[in-house]
């Protein structure tokens, strides 16, 4: 069985994770941080601190990284459906796929078409609760510095690029949970030892950090040993599924073909060979685009299934094949902050007990 990590971070300074490519003069920002983040910015601490020897045994294959979320916040998995009115009118449907038979998306009120819900739920209270984002944002504006002299110009460039942009950023003092997980238990003791050099010591995320952005620092550090991430964070929400026949994502997940280009239908491997049920499988997805510092090189784009996507399964999911999906992650580069998923989250949320008052 594997163990975890879970990690308390805090970010006494403003961050800007971007959402996607800067569009004009604006940068959207994610309002959380992703897994992938978390491994640049342990493996750049290691190896500042002369253990580049540990990055493969900390960062590598058996290892994964969830998302970094508010306390008690979990991106809702796309089963959840709900017509547009339902948050000012409640007599409007809201209906959760994985826990009814019902096949007719449509408001039972209106016949308007159920849309998927977008934001989180906490689960810290007795009740879920609907959050539409998991962290407070904020805008900012800058002006450009030029890459030549190092300050701003004060006018647009040559190019027509205007001397000023804007970003958001997640607000200082926000206070994030997440988990690594390993398989191999050989390793505990010297990862414990190399991870609890982080615990009080600021650290850089995001973009912007030239610009006195990005320092977080780890408040809290607990070791669970013998278990899952999907376990661990059903038992901490109170959450009690009966039938399991789904898992959904807590982050960014890859598939890719036979070509190794990115893909929106995952092979019978990347899911552990759970046959897919009859009506399908409900991914939303995006485009993410990496950047190599050290080589100065673009990533190409991949389309990936985001947080709260969910895989229905013909039958249900047997307790081998829930620690193997879970334990394993889902889909390609699993160890580089991809692929972590939860077996039954879908099923155990019930949506009529949902305070959907908008926070």
């Amino acid at each position: 069985m594997a163990f975890l990590i879970r990690i308390e971070l805090v970010n006494e300074e403003p961050v800007l994770i971007p959402k996607s490519r800067q569009r004009g003069n604006h940068f959207p920002g994610l309002d959380y941080i992703p897994g992938s983040v978390i491994r640049g910015a342990l493996a750049g601490k290691l190896a500042a601190s002369g253990q580049e020897d540990l990055i493969k045994d900390v960062l590598g294959h058996g290892s994964l990284i969830s998302n970094f979320y508010g306390h008690g916040n979990l991106p809702i998995p796309s089963t959840v459906l709900r017509c547009k009115r339902y948050v000012v009118n409640k007599k409007h449907s809201v209906l959760n796929m994985a826990d009814t038979d019902d096949k007719q998306y449509l408001c039972e009120i209106c016949d308007a078409p159920l849309v998927s819900c977008e934001g989180y739920f906490n689960f810290l209270s007795a009740k879920p609760v609907y959050k539409k984002n998991n962290a407070q944002m904020r805008l900012v504006t800058h002006n450009r510095i030029s890459s030549e002299t190092g300050t701003s110009s004060g006018k647009d460039d040559d190019r027509g690029g205007a001397n000023l942009y804007s970003a958001e950023v997640i607000e200082r003092g926000q206070e994030f949970v997440g988990y690594l997980s390993w398989k191999d238990r050989g390793l505990r003791d010297e990862l414990l030892d190399a991870l609890r050099a982080f615990k009080g010591k600021p650290f850089m995320l995001g973009k912007m950090k030239g610009r006195g952005y990005g320092k977080t620092e780890v408040c809290a550090m607990d070791y669970i040993d013998d278990t899952t991430v999907g376990a661990e964070i059903l038992r901490s929400c109170r959450l009690e599924p009966d039938k399991i026949k789904t898992f959904t994502f807590l982050q960014d997940t890859l598939f890719l073909d036979k070509f190794l280009q990115s893909t929106s239908i995952p092979d019978s491997n990347d899911v552990h060979d759970v046959s897919p049920a009859e009506n399908g499988s409900w991914f939303n997805y995006r485009t993410i685009q990496g950047f190599n510092m050290k080589r100065g090189v673009i990533h190409p784009a991949e389309t990936v299934a985001t947080g709260g996507s969910t895989f229905f399964s013909e039958e249900e999911i047997t307790p081998d094949k829930i620690k193997l999906i879970e334990e394993d992650g889902v889909g390609a580069r699993r160890c580089e902050g991809f692929g972590v998923a939860v077996c039954g989250l879908a099923e155990a949320i019930k949506v009529e007990e949902v305070d959907w008052d908008v926070k």
